[in-house]
């Protein structure tokens, strides 16, 4: 980037050139009230620039400032502290945020009034037929070109300043995000450099940040819910496995019992086998008494029809015997 000196080299504002401006000036300079006047009346009528002024105070400072800075242009003072003053209204630009297209408009009419004035007088009669006529308009059109050339140079540098430095906070703000710092907060304009006009953006990303921090808090509540949640579950697990682990015990003891009982039962099988053998043939041995008994019923029957047999007969012989003694007697 060149520099201001450098700059005012390239307008040709140095040597000759810089005599044929401070003659300018003397033209110019005591108009300069009146330029100014047309100038701030212009801004009063534009809404969309009378809205950069809160009071007339506001206007009425600036105007003063001006004028100081235009005086200081015409008389050819081009040193640090002309450096100083382009600097000083860049940043009141910049600072309300003044369009440069608003800017460029407003000064465009006032070079051209100043021109105007310029010239008028030059043609007056004051210096009609002096030759350096030409190379004073010139000088003066030259000086008029550089000024705004710098002061909106300085206000577009200074919006860079402002954006660096918004930026370069916005970056510690991430950086300390991204290690896990969630107390860090971008100050205020009015306890750092922050500038103003994002101040908008800073407190949207402290808001933010409140936000995940406030979340972030909520999250550690509940994961500690958890925890103690799962602490909960694994002491009931552990519960669970030591009942478990009993009952699989008395499984294996109910097991163990269902062995025995199973050989028990499978040994009452074969007694019950052997018990039935023992039945069948007790039934078979049953069936023969039964055929021995109903034939020894019969043999007895049978006696005792042949007793009942006999006895006829031996009452018969009886009677006979008896009829045979009754014959004998007789």
């Amino acid at each position: 980037m060149t520099s201001f000196h450098e700059r005012v080299r390239l307008f040709n504002l140095d040597g000759q050139s810089l005599d044929d401006l401070r003659a300018a000036g003397k033209i110019v300079i005591p108009e300069l009230d009146q330029v100014l006047t047309r100038f701030y009346a212009r801004v009063s009528d534009a809404p969309e620039a009378a809205a950069f002024f809160a009071s007339k105070a506001m206007i009425e400072h600036a105007r003063a400032k001006q004028k100081e800075h235009w005086t200081r242009l015409l008389n050819g003072q081009l040193d640090a502290g002309y450096e100083t003053s382009v600097d000083r209204i860049g940043r009141v630009h910049a600072r309300i945020n003044l369009p440069l297209d608003q800017y460029m408009a407003a000064y465009a009419n006032a070079a051209s009034d100043v021109m105007g004035i310029l010239l008028k007088r030059l043609n007056g009669g004051l210096i009609r037929r002096h030759a350096r006529m030409a190379d004073i308009v010139s000088a003066a059109t030259r000086a008029l070109a550089l000024d705004i050339e710098e002061v909106t140079t300085a206000t577009v540098r200074i919006w860079n300043e402002e954006q660096d430095a918004a930026l370069r906070h916005l970056g510690r703000a991430i950086d300390a995000l991204k290690d896990g710092n969630l107390t860090h907060r971008i100050p205020a304009p009015a306890d750092s450099d922050f500038p103003v006009k994002f101040d908008a953006i800073r407190a949207g990303m402290n808001a933010a940040l409140d936000g995940l921090s406030a979340i972030l808090g909520q999250t550690n509540a509940a994961v500690t819910d958890l925890i103690g949640v799962i602490g909960q579950v694994a002491t009931s697990s552990d519960q669970l496995s030591q009942r478990t682990n009993s009952q699989a015990a008395s499984l294996e003891e109910t097991a163990a019992a269902m062995e025995q009982l199973v050989q028990s039962v499978k040994l009452s099988a074969e007694n019950i086998g052997a018990i039935n053998n023992v039945a069948g043939k007790s039934q078979a041995q049953v069936s023969e008494s039964v055929n021995v008994v109903q034939q020894s019923q019969q043999a007895m029957f049978r006696i005792k029809t042949a007793s009942e047999k006999i006895s006829q007969i031996t009452a018969l012989i009886d009677d006979i015997a008896f009829q045979t003694n009754l014959l004998a007697l007789n």
